[in-house]
């Protein structure tokens, strides 16, 4: 069977539309699939982010919680962040010493003199 050179010409260009046609929704499929990896991404991401926010809000909850009910609390967290004593009580504050700082600088071994001999006791 001969086909008629006009219904060849529009066979011809009906392949070439339905070739972009796929080759287009190949590219969208692609991009597509792309852009749910990132948004899987972002949203174990946020996951993670909103599970820490909450653990940290349920213990803010707790402290509020014995704050509010607990006086004995109340006055551990006045005399440790606050400094306070009670009539009569010495506070000592110490400070953590900075990095590098020479009194943690364990001095060398050749360096220390060593020990006087024992004395024999005096008869």
């Amino acid at each position: 069977m001969k086909f008629p050179r006009i219904n060849a010409f529009f066979l011809a260009i009906i392949a070439t539309v339905m070739l972009v046609a796929a080759g287009y929704f190949g590219w969208r499929y692609v991009e597509l699939r792309r852009q749910n990896a990132e948004l899987q991404r972002n949203k174990d991401r946020l996951s993670t982010l909103f599970d820490e926010q909450s653990e940290k809000l349920r213990e803010s909850q707790r402290i509020l919680d014995r704050l509010s009910k607990d006086p004995e609390f109340v006055e551990m967290i006045i005399r440790r962040r606050l400094g306070y004593a009670k009539p009569g009580e010495v506070i000592y504050n110490f400070e953590e010493p900075a990095p590098g700082d020479p009194l943690l600088v364990p001095a060398p071994v050749e360096n220390i003199p060593a020990p006087p001999p024992p004395q024999q006791p005096q008869r």
